[in-house]
């Protein structure tokens, strides 16, 4: 803890201020909501290590956040079982980033696919005008 009692994690040798994100899932030692970052909102997209060693209890835990999807981008030779059984209506995406093509898609293609294709582009360094063009076709 820091002063004011708000939890923090070691990262790199330095203290990191958690900002009350960090989630307690029973056999998961790295988890956390990624909301209020940006224009995420709360329980919309958490990040974690594999769900693995999820107990019982933190495959309940899991649910009970509202979790539905779960995109593992472990590549084939790294799958393990998991510990416990995973709830029922869970999905599991598999979408593994060996080399090869990957093609992501909603329905019509433009404002879901649009959005992804905005932060991959983002990421790869693209220019804004670069984004807004591409976005631009559709």
């Amino acid at each position: 803890m820091i002063p004011g009692g708000r939890p923090t994690n070691e990262r790199c040798g330095q203290r990191v201020e958690l900002n009350g994100r960090e989630l307690s899932w029973d056999g998961c030692v790295n988890v956390r909501d990624l909301g209020g970052l940006g224009q995420i909102r709360p329980a919309a997209l958490v990040r974690m290590e594999a769900p693995r060693r999820l107990s019982e209890a933190g495959w309940a835990a899991v649910w009970a956040y509202g979790v539905r999807t779960i995109v593992d981008l472990r590549g084939a030779d790294e799958g393990e079982p998991d510990r416990a059984p995973r709830p029922a209506g869970l999905t599991t995406v598999q979408v593994s980033l060996d080399p090869g093509c990957v093609v992501f898609h909603c329905a019509g293609g433009k404002d879901r696919t649009g959005l992804l294709a905005l932060v991959l582009l983002t990421l790869a360094g693209a220019a804004p005008e670069e984004i807004i063009a591409d976005y631009l076709l559709g």
